[in-house]
């Protein structure tokens, strides 16, 4: 009866023991194939980062889309963004085209604003009103509304630092405006995350999705997407000008705020 239980016994810890070796290797090799993605990812982004910073001008089409509980924070927003060179002065030209959505008091319209190079302005069809002034504060939240639709890893001295010194991971591939891309989750230092999107082809963003998480658990997000991209294109400085068109006024006070722009 003593071997019989002492067989198996013998036969429970060989059993137990392969188990465990068996888990063991699975894990390792759970751990050696998440190494392999992270170490993708750092390369496709320190890719990301040399291919970003040598952008020097740029013009894309944007939309910038909230989820969950951001919704009603951040209306949906869409337009042309086109950045340019730097003045003299080291002011960035810019000019942005957007649509702001209808409200209450007003209808669905397209406000221009930008930056020449010198003055900063904002016209708005609306009020028929040209704000213009050398502080960029003269186009109020509207102007803000549309310069959130700049991806401002473009033209940025340091665009994918961040991302880099983050934890990173290859989770699959999407396809962006036609582009096909490498889909990135990254885990900041500060523990928020965003999903990036870049191009297989040129290895510039497309996407970004901020995620964010309140501490009941509910999920929002703002997405960020761009298409139509044409990178490093030649103008001239009259493509950041702007004219007083007919039956509008032109003022150097600033814009009104408005609550509904973010």
């Amino acid at each position: 009866m003593m071997k019989r239980i002492m067989c198996l016994l013998l036969v429970a810890c060989v059993t137990t023991s392969t188990y465990a070796q068996e888990e063991s290797k699975a894990a390792k090799d759970k751990g050696a194939e998440k190494s392999a993605k992270n170490r993708e990812a750092e390369e496709i982004i320190k890719k990301v980062d040399a291919a970003t910073k040598a952008v020097k001008t740029v013009q894309y089409h944007a939309s910038l889309e909230a989820t969950g509980f951001l919704k009603s924070r951040f209306p949906s927003r869409q337009g042309t963004v086109t950045i340019g060179s730097k003045s003299e002065d080291g002011v960035r030209r810019a000019r942005f085209e957007v649509g702001i959505p209808a409200s209450d008091t007003a209808k669905a319209n397209t406000i221009t604003t930008g930056c020449d190079g010198d003055e900063y302005y904002l016209i708005n069809p609306e009020k028929k009103m040209v704000y213009a002034d050398i502080d960029p504060a003269v186009v109020g939240s509207a102007g803000g509304f549309a310069k959130r639709l700049h991806m401002r890893e473009f033209t940025h001295d340091t665009p994918f630092t961040d991302e880099i010194n983050s934890k990173a991971e290859v989770t699959g591939t999407q396809v962006v405006g036609g582009e096909e891309c490498y889909q990135i989750h990254v885990v900041y230092k500060d523990k928020s995350e965003s999903i990036w999107c870049f191009s297989k082809k040129d290895y510039l963003p497309r996407r970004r999705e901020q995620v964010a998480k309140r501490p009941d658990g509910e999920k929002g997000g703002l997405i960020h997407t761009i298409t139509k991209l044409n990178a490093n294109p030649k103008y001239s400085e009259d493509t950041f000008k702007y004219e007083v068109p007919e039956g509008f006024t032109k003022t150097d006070e600033f814009a009104p705020r408005n609550r509904a722009m973010q």
